[in-house]
């Protein structure tokens, strides 16, 4: 109960859901304040006082067919059937009967604080906001899905590339294995290269090309002794000023082009060599060394053949400048 100000006492609920509203305010207010409304104001009341009874009826009319329905389900509760069966139908009717008294009453309180027509505006209102709520509850659920399907397609995006990448490794690895075997390379000297690991692997793959690239340095190297070796046999059987050169010394650019000279390569002095190198084959690095040394012997006999080629030229030139 709460007293106004002119001393009339009026029900009040005290219940979260049923605070008074600022336009409910005004409308208690000037209820309470004007004794003697206008004419058109008395109308508007008589038209809303219809339509609340209206309502009303309506409202009345839903309960007394909810408890039609309750009447009915009392009277198959009472049919004779199964204990169990029975005893669960009259737990639900007395459920029913409590939540339909409660609903009534709470309803009631609401509509003697709010009125029908505020209560409507309200009930409007609500409407429309679990429509918003919905259709953003449902704008959230689209985006979480987009969001995951994107998440999926960059799953499996990344899933093809590293398998992509695993299958060039394995082929780098198996070339890898295949260039070893062919330089002759043991299971043994394999393991012996990979260390701990044992065997070839995507972490020592590169340690394996580098001693690839060496061995290969070094056929380069002997192949190239070879094929000058045999340059230089022909020259000295036929001192020519011929333009032989090997083919594959020819497509290397930067390589020193060897001169012309009267005796063979295989005639130079082997001092560096041990004494029992004449008796028996050279291995790796005795061809290595001796590669290196011919090297650097035909880098000399070039820069002489340089120098002996154009100090004519430069020695021409100073006498036509001292004649001149």
């Amino acid at each position: 109960m709460k007293q106004t100000g002119d001393g009339v006492t009026r029900d009040t609920v005290d219940c979260c859901d049923c605070r008074e509203s600022p336009v409910t305010s005004k409308w208690l207010v000037t209820c309470t304040t004007s004794r003697t409304p206008p004419k058109g104001a008395m109308c508007k009341l008589q038209e809303h006082f219809e339509k609340s009874a209206e309502q009303f009826e309506g409202q009345m009319n839903n309960y007394n067919s909810g408890i039609d329905a309750l009447k009915r389900i009392e009277n198959i509760a009472r049919m004779p059937m199964a204990g169990e069966r029975r005893r669960q139908l009259r737990d639900q009717l007395t459920a029913t009967e409590k939540e339909n008294l409660m609903y009534q009453s709470v309803v009631q309180q609401i509509r003697t604080v709010l009125g029908d027509e505020e209560l409507n505006e309200i009930i409007d209102t609500f409407i429309e906001l679990v429509e918003e709520n919905y259709m953003l509850f449902k704008n959230v659920a689209e985006y979480r899905g987009r969001v995951r399907d994107a998440k999926l397609l960059r799953a499996e995006d990344i899933e093809r590339k590293i398998e992509h990448a695993d299958s060039i490794i394995q082929s780098y690895i198996t070339g890898v294995l295949i260039i070893l075997y062919n330089l002759d390379y043991t299971e043994s000297e394999i393991k012996e290269l990979a260390g701990v690991l044992g065997k070839v692997e995507e972490r020592n793959v590169l340690q394996f090309l580098g001693e690839i690239e060496r061995n290969i340095n070094k056929l380069v190297g002997i192949q190239d002794y070879v094929e000058f070796t045999e340059y230089f046999r022909r020259k000295a059987r036929s001192p020519i000023n011929g333009s032989y050169l090997p083919r594959h010394s020819r497509q290397r650019p930067g390589r020193v082009q060897p001169s012309w000279c009267q005796r063979c390569m295989m005639e130079t002095r082997d001092d560096h060599l041990p004494a029992d190198a004449d008796r028996r084959p050279f291995n790796r690095e005795e061809i290595l060394d001796y590669v290196l040394t011919d090297v650097e012997t035909q880098e000399a006999l070039a820069s002489r053949e340089a120098v002996r080629d154009v100090r004519p030229t430069h020695i021409r030139r100073r006498q036509r400048h001292y004649r001149g």
